[in-house]
């Protein structure tokens, strides 16, 4: 069934019979369309039903679709409304609420949107009802005709009925109702019942089945003729053909008030008791009369019945003829006296014999009612009575009229007749004088002098009235009180203005220049100054003014204008640009004399005139001609051609700095002083420190000797230091031939070097990295690439840890939620490599857009940038297919939820607790220089009722160090939790989330109250500044309350801080119960979550089978381990929970069981160097020298190789199945597994080892006894040097292989060797084997593996095998046992 534009059943069920093949009729919300509606569905059981539960909905339907196919999903228009909408609605929002009037949604939120209307249609406009006849009129308190009259057709609202129809009132029926009559195509009221003539019985019929069946007495009022009722009325008469009737048939003869001939009864039947049928006979004329035996005299006569009592309360007059009653042996109540009024004429008689005797009556209780005179009755009861015998009204005799219930006396009782009452109006409250509403009884003031009439509803002058009509309000006293004179349609208060309490609508209204309503006015009354006439038109049916008359006032930025906006000025009260008024001029404009906006120069961007000199910032280049002054140009001019900083010009260059050939000043070498003529050690004017052969150094190499500033050479122990032989002396010496000689053979091997290097690296698919092999770091560290000057914020580095992960790691479960951008499950992270089950919520980005994503992003940054107790932790990020953020989960949901859950167990130590805890995380975001801008009890978790979490960032923003506002752009805000700063201008900070947290606590004192219930959204801003605020708390204290009123200021410099707030609610945390007044507040608990009510569901959730012991909290697993541990692997002891019902763990405790085993510190360091500086302490300390940095690796040149720098060494990364004995020649390589080795003297070459020998190979040959000191770093650590190199760094593999044995290094690498390409080394090769590059044995390995069996030594690396990429990135290189790979 694609029926996807049905959103409505107004009336009537929902059937379908034997549809075997229909499918897709339990997936539609049919409560949707009217409310408990169910769809009764009957099959075939003779046919075979189709298997429906292969045809489902698309995923985007919610479970809810006519058919297959995301276009026939079903769109609910009132199960997902806002629970302030009054109907229906399109969407979920309370902006998405459709008007009352509405049926089947709408389009927009006026009555002009409806898709359908409710009730009747008006114009294109869904109404309640049509507009009335009249209107009341307040001056002469009457009703008028009103113009706007229509006649209520069907669902439709017309100026004249259809000609096929008739006029009934207001309305156009096709039919009169009961009691009117159809008059001039008019129903008109009928004076009684309607008249209706039928023709009587003859004399010699009786009433049968015929007249029955032929409903020749329905509606009938008069009978033209005889009434005869017989014993074969009863029983039927075969031989006439005529079948029985039962006496309840005779009910057709309510309606009638005249027989023109005689009424004749003779029928038993024991059923057929009274003739209370006729109760509306008013007369008999006796036209034709009854006789027996020829002799025709009756015009009643009514004989042999069983027949109690007659019940002919209405009969009034027998024109004609005797009325005869007998040997009806059960009447009673029928006296003769009864029937003297009723007859005609004295000649008429009256005849009642052989009735039952007044003894058995009286035995049988069956006499008059007391109330009745002594003249007979027409049967039991006040209403049966011939004659009252003291007061009547209606048809009632009663003892005398109730003057204080709504009665009053219109006729006084005589000595023959009774009294008269008659009811009060339906709006008099008591007693009145007359049937009037301005006759209702009244009660005098405390003066006497007043009366205020006694009215039901409202009193209308002197009217009692149901409502106030329509010009009036009902004030305070019910009084009905005269709308402004201004109002059109009533009034709801006696403002003059739209809204609550003012007019309902305006003949003119005047308006401020965002066009919000300030008052009402006359029709054409003239505009003040400052404001233009306008009309809105008609057309616009969604503007609430549609068609008004408007004066509106002009923009701020004018005086005087013709129309809205600055551009319809008629004078500017700042700046005119171009042809619109400003308060100052775009950015590249100055003001002129005349306040006109001129363009600056073009080298301008801001500027106060019109020259190059005059500008305020430069487009181009700024040149500077002295201290403070300057003026812009497209370059350098040739009087000012140095360029002193990017774009900046000036005639010298600073000091420290040289012109470069480009005329760019750059920064001279690090150790020249008082300038230089270029950027190296040679080019400086003076050095800093020493100078060596022709270059500035820090300190003098070995083997030469610092003499006043100069390094001289030192021949032996006993000569003295002079420059070193073949060397140039300072100032200009040449170069001796024997350094030539060297100098040139140097520069042709490294020519070959380098050739045999580029063709190496044309066939390896950029395998390595090439850094120059003379390359000096210290150099490098120091050099400066942009020229441009350093400008320092001051700002801390945002230290943040992001945590990525796979998406196999994750488990959904259930939906917790639904957010703009994406749906919030219940889920476990199971940590890649580990068994641990940890309980998460799984944020997962529905939709998919770079503002979604950069949304997201935006809250994991700001959620990752956040760690507290009292904040809601960000565990980790997945960015596979669908973006998820995962977080802590908690297991008792929001605390708005929570407090109106368990409202009657909650006390004043949990609320003063948790406001502490939420006022302790926002003096937290504060000092983070972090802005909530969503602070409300929706967004705040409960771990335990110990502990709540602060969440939702998704609005969250940094502000800058010098900024204490952000400026938001737009989309939607928490409007009633807003400080009246954030709603006006959109501008945010810390006191903005002060009001919000004002709010936050009135929640929690109301036990999860709706702020401003009832008030639109749109009408919070008016309400704030008329100085309105939320209520004081039942439970709450002055102290309490005024904590809120602080937070609620106007002024945001008076609003308390965070930091105030913490303080207070501390001091009130002590002593809570008396800040708080809570019945039975002493013996209040709160529950905790147990394993049966939340893990365990969990489980069943998301793994089914799974061992809930496994189930670990994110708190316990994110706490590090120690680092001096031994080995331990995770046992739970609790599970998720501790036993016994107690709260989930501290966020800051220590877990209760052992430590895991492989927890790595990235989870835990807040300062991304400490991981690399605690590994390389691990692996190699740095001994007991106290003038050696930790950071650093002190290399020993006393040995040929390197040795570690401590015997023993504990606790470090490495693989966890190192070898037993490594040798003593190798430090350990830090892998990030957390494990240490078995041998206190295990080790391995690190990679800043590496970096040593890298360093030597670079230096070129030396002494191969002496290694070369480096006056460089090279022992920064490799992230800080080669932080290329860290990112194609693999974790250590963990298979269990036969560890090789290692020995040690050899003391000299050539120069010639690549960086990472294949190694060779010069001398004589160490016993047990040398290192080698990859490619040893076929395959690319670890960058160090062991030798070959044989002790053969020469260059190892000319039958390397090359691999590609992908064995040295990302990949899982399979190494031996204390292998790494770079």
């Amino acid at each position: 069934m694609w029926l996807t534009s049905l959103h409505e059943i107004l009336k009537g069920d929902v059937y379908f019979h034997q549809n075997n093949q229909l499918c897709y009729v339990e997936t539609i919300a049919w409560d949707d369309m009217q409310p408990g509606l169910v769809a009764n569905i009957s099959m075939w059981d003779e046919h075979a039903q189709r298997n429906c539960s292969e045809h489902r909905c698309h995923e985007s339907c919610n479970g809810h679709c006519w058919g297959p196919g995301e276009e026939h999903c079903q769109i609910l228009t009132l199960k997902d409304c806002s629970s302030t909408c009054d109907y229906r609605c399109r969407g979920p929002t309370q902006a998405d609420c459709c008007h009352r009037s509405c049926a089947g949604g709408c389009t927009n939120s006026s009555n002009a949107g409806c898709l359908a209307c409710r009730q009747f249609s008006l114009d294109n406009t869904c109404v309640e009802t049509c507009p009335r006849r009249y209107e009341y009129d307040r001056n002469t308190f009457t009703n008028v005709e009103n113009p706007n009259f229509r006649y209520s057709y069907g669902s439709r609202c017309l100026k004249d009925c259809p000609n096929n129809v008739l006029v009934d009132g207001d309305n156009c029926v096709k039919v009169c109702g009961p009691g009117k009559k159809e008059q001039d195509n008019q129903c008109i009221p009928c004076e009684g019942v309607c008249p209706s003539t039928c023709d009587g019985i003859g004399d010699d019929g009786a009433l049968s089945s015929k007249h029955i069946r032929s409903k020749q007495f329905d509606n009938c009022t008069q009978i033209n003729g005889n009434l005869i009722i017989t014993s074969h009325t009863f029983t039927g008469d075969a031989f006439a053909g005529t079948t029985p009737i039962d006496p309840s048939a005779l009910e057709i003869f309510r309606t009638v008030k005249q027989i023109t001939g005689y009424l004749s009864v003779q029928g038993l039947h024991q059923h057929f008791t009274n003739l209370s049928m006729f109760s509306n006979l008013e007369r008999i004329d006796g036209r034709n009369l009854y006789g027996v035996g020829g002799s025709k005299t009756d015009s009643v006569y009514i004989t042999s019945t069983n027949l109690d009592f007659f019940g002919l309360t209405s009969l009034a007059e027998v024109s004609n003829g005797d009325i005869t009653i007998s040997s009806n042996s059960k009447l009673c109540y029928l006296q003769k006296p009864m029937f003297r009024p009723i007859r005609s004429s004295n000649r008429q008689t009256i005849s009642i014999q052989d009735s039952r005797s007044d003894a058995d009556c009286l035995a049988e209780n069956k006499t008059c009612d007391p109330q009745c005179a002594d003249i007979g009755c027409w049967g039991p009861g006040p209403r049966q009575c011939a004659k009252c015998k003291n007061a009547i009204i209606g048809d009632t005799c009663i003892e005398a009229c109730d003057l204080d219930n709504g009665q009053y006396v219109e006729t006084e009782a005589s000595a023959s007749e009774a009294a008269v009452c008659e009811h009060c109006d339906t709006q008099c409250s008591a007693g009145c004088s007359g049937p009037e509403p301005d006759q209702c009884d009244c009660q005098s003031d405390s003066t006497g002098t007043n009366c205020r009439r006694m009215c039901r509803n409202v009193q209308d002058g002197p009217f009692c009235r149901a409502e106030c009509p329509e010009p009036k309000f009902a004030n305070a006293q019910k009084n009905c009180t005269d709308c402004h004179s201004n109002c059109l349609k009533g009034c709801n208060g006696p403002e003059n203005n739209l809204g609550e309490d003012g007019c309902l609508e305006c003949p003119q209204v005047m308006l401020d220049y965002n066009r919000k309503v300030m008052e009402c006015m006359l029709i054409n009354t003239p505009c003040s100054d400052d404001y233009f006439y306008d009309r809105i038109s008609h057309s616009e049916k969604s503007d609430p003014l549609a068609g008004s008359v408007i004066c509106q006032q002009c923009d701020p930025m004018c005086i005087g204008c013709d129309g809205a906006g600055p551009r319809r000025c008629k004078q500017c009260k700042l700046f005119r640009q171009d042809d619109e008024c400003v308060d100052e001029c775009r950015s590249g404009f100055y003001p002129d004399v005349d306040d006109m906006c001129q363009p600056c120069h073009p080298q301008c961007r801001q500027c106060f005139n019109g020259t190059v000199h005059d500008c305020l910032d430069c487009e181009s280049y700024t040149v500077q001609t002295g201290e403070n002054t300057f003026f812009c140009a497209l370059s350098c001019p040739a009087e000012y051609p140095n360029e002193l900083s990017p774009y900046v010009c000036g005639k010298t260059c600073p000091t420290l700095f040289f012109p470069n050939a480009m005329s760019k000043c750059e920064g001279c070498h690090t150790e020249c002083k008082d300038g230089c003529h270029n950027g190296t050690r040679s080019g400086c004017y003076a050095c800093k420190n020493v100078v060596v052969n022709l270059e500035c150094r820090a300190e003098c190499p070995a083997a030469y000797k610092n003499t006043n500033g100069t390094c001289l050479y030192i021949h032996g122990p006993d000569q003295k230091a002079t420059p070193k032989p073949g060397a140039a002396k300072y100032g200009g010496m040449s170069i001796g031939l024997l350094a030539g000689i060297v100098t040139s053979s140097l520069i042709i091997f490294i020519v070959i070097i380098v050739f045999v290097i580029w063709f190496k690296q044309r066939i390896k698919n950029d395998m390595y990295i090439d850094i120059p092999p003379n390359i000096d770091l210290h150099d490098m560290k120091s050099c400066d690439y942009t020229g441009a000057p350093l400008t320092p914020s001051n700002v801390e580095p945002n230290q943040a840890q992001l945590k990525i992960i796979k998406d196999t790691e994750l488990k959904l479960g259930p939906v917790l939620g639904s957010g703009a951008f994406g749906t919030v499950y219940k889920g476990l992270w199971i940590p890649d490599g580990e068994k641990i089950r940890i309980p998460v919520a799984i944020k997962a980005l529905r939709e998919v857009s770079p503002h979604a994503a950069e949304e997201l992003l935006e809250e994991a940054k700001v959620m990752a940038s956040v760690d507290h107790p009292c904040l809601l932790r960000l565990l980790c990020v997945c960015i596979a297919q669908n973006m998820t953020l995962i977080t802590q989960l908690m297991p008792l949901g929001a605390i708005l939820d929570y407090v109106r859950q368990h409202k009657e167990q909650i006390g004043s130590h949990h609320l003063l607790n948790w406001s502490f805890q939420i006022a302790k995380g926002m003096v937290y975001l504060e000092e983070k220089h972090l802005i909530h801008r969503d602070l409300a009890a929706r967004n705040v978790l409960v771990q335990s009722p110990a502990q709540v979490k602060i969440t939702d960032f998704g609005l969250a923003k940094f502000l800058e160090v010098d900024s204490n506002e952000y400026k938001a752009q737009g989309g939607k805000m928490p409007i009633k939790w807003l400080a009246l700063e954030c709603i006006q201008f959109r501008r945010f900070s810390h006191k903005s989330d002060v009001w919000s947290f004002g709010v936050t606590l009135w929640e929690l004192m109301t036990f999860g109250g709706k702020p401003y219930e009832g008030v639109k959204a749109r009408e919070v801003p008016e309400l704030l500044e008329r100085g309105e605020r939320l209520p004081q708390p039942p439970i709450c204290t002055i102290d309490i309350y005024m904590l809120m009123v602080k937070c609620w200021l106007i002024d945001e410099d008076s609003r308390p801080t965070f930091k105030q707030m913490q303080e207070e609610l501390e001091r009130m945390t002590k002593d809570p119960q008396r800040y708080l007044v809570i019945q039975n507040d002493g013996a209040m608990s709160l529950p905790s979550p147990t394993p049966s009510d939340f893990y365990k569901t969990l489980m069943q959730d998301t793994e089914s089978g799974a061992d809930p012991d496994l189930l670990m909290d994110a708190e316990d697993y994110l706490q590090p381990m120690s680092l001096t541990a031994n080995n331990m692997t995770y046992e739970s002891q609790q599970g998720f929970f501790p036993v016994n019902g107690a709260g989930p763990r501290s966020p800051t405790g220590k877990p209760s069981g052992p430590l895991r085993k492989d927890s790595s510190l990235l989870r835990y360091c807040q300062d991304p160097t400490f991981k690399g500086n605690f590994d390389r302490q691990n692996s190699n300390t740095s001994g007991n020298d106290p003038n050696l940095n930790d950071d650093y690796l002190i290399p020993n040149d006393k040995l040929e190789g390197f040795s570690p720098l401590m015997e023993e060494e504990h606790d470090y990364q490495n693989d966890p199945r190192r070898p037993t004995d490594l040798g003593d020649n190798y430090l350990p390589l830090n892998d990030g597994t957390g494990s240490q080795p078995t041998s206190p003297s295990a080790g391995m070459l690190d990679n800043l080892e590496y970096h040593a020998i890298m360093d030597q190979a670079s230096q070129g040959p030396k002494s191969p006894r002496t290694p070369t000191i480096h006056t460089g770093d090279p022992w920064t650590p490799m992230q800080q040097q080669h932080p290329h190199l860290v990112a194609r760094q693999h974790s250590t593999p963990s298979q269990p292989r036969t560890p090789p044995a290692y020995a040690p290094l050899a003391p000299t690498m050539s120069s010639s060797t690549p960086l990472l390409g294949d190694v060779s080394f010069e001398g004589p090769v160490p016993p047990g084997g040398a290192p080698v590059m990859n490619g040893q044995n076929g395959g690319p390995k670890g960058m160090y593996r062991s030798p070959p069996p044989s002790n053969s030594s020469g260059s190892l690396g000319r039958h390397s095998t090359r691999g590609s990429e992908s064995d040295y990135v990302n990949s899982d290189v399979v190494t031996d046992r204390g292998e790494s790979t770079v």
